[in-house]
């Protein structure tokens, strides 16, 4: 069994909230065909260069569930040695109070060895990322992560469960938030006007235009 992580996220951004429970089950979302394609990141300078390919589950290598999308990300880091990191991850998109959601499956265990062996029982032991669509045309796409630091907030408050893990030299320093809540808390979180820097854009923001 081959396990995934999304390592080009976590390289951009540097922490990670990851969740038990998503914001929506696949069963409620719908396939969104505007964003099938090549997309190239157009952020700062100093950061990796971050090639993205979109494509339905359901497309000539798949047989999964119709909303599921399949994501190739390769990252090409800011160096002289020509280093280059892939990674493969699958995601699906939520609408909640008329906010558009990627729900990305993480940390993943495939139960099949081809990809034309996809099903909707393929994914085993998989956990949640979730970034909120700041900005989706045929053209750009702006994704915003949720913040670690307003995610360990709100478990510090009890208005969420999981765990807060910080830097032993720094504890001021968040480096992964795991939340164990269940989707209707999460979608609650979210969706609470008093909760606006779960998704902070002046945190970090991934801006991808289309290549192709």
């Amino acid at each position: 069994m081959l396990r995934i992580i999304s390592i080009a996220l976590l390289f951009l951004t540097g922490c990670v909230v990851s969740s038990d429970s998503p914001l929506a089950p696949l069963s409620a979302s719908k396939l969104q065909k505007q964003l099938i394609g090549a997309w190239r990141s157009t952020g700062r300078p100093d950061k990796p260069s971050l090639f993205v390919h979109v494509c339905s589950a359901t497309g000539r290598r798949g047989t999964g569930p119709d909303p599921l999308m399949r994501f190739l990300i390769v990252t090409q880091p800011k160096d002289d040695q020509g280093t280059v990191m892939h990674s493969e991850f699958f995601g699906y998109f939520s609408t909640h109070s008329d906010q558009l959601y990627l729900n990305l499956m993480i940390n993943m265990d495939y139960n099949f060895k081809k990809p034309h062996e996809l099903t909707d029982t393929s994914f085993t032991e998989h956990k949640y990322q979730f970034l909120k669509v700041g900005v989706l045309t045929d053209d750009h796409v702006q994704l915003v992560p949720m913040s670690a630091t307003a995610a360990a907030r709100l478990v510090q408050a009890d208005t969420l469960s999981g765990t807060v893990s910080r830097r032993k030299d720094s504890l001021a320093k968040i480096t992964s938030v795991k939340l164990t809540s269940s989707t209707e808390s999460l979608v609650a979180a979210v969706t609470n006007a008093k909760n606006s820097d779960l998704f902070d854009k002046d945190d970090f923001v991934l801006r991808l235009r289309r290549v192709k």
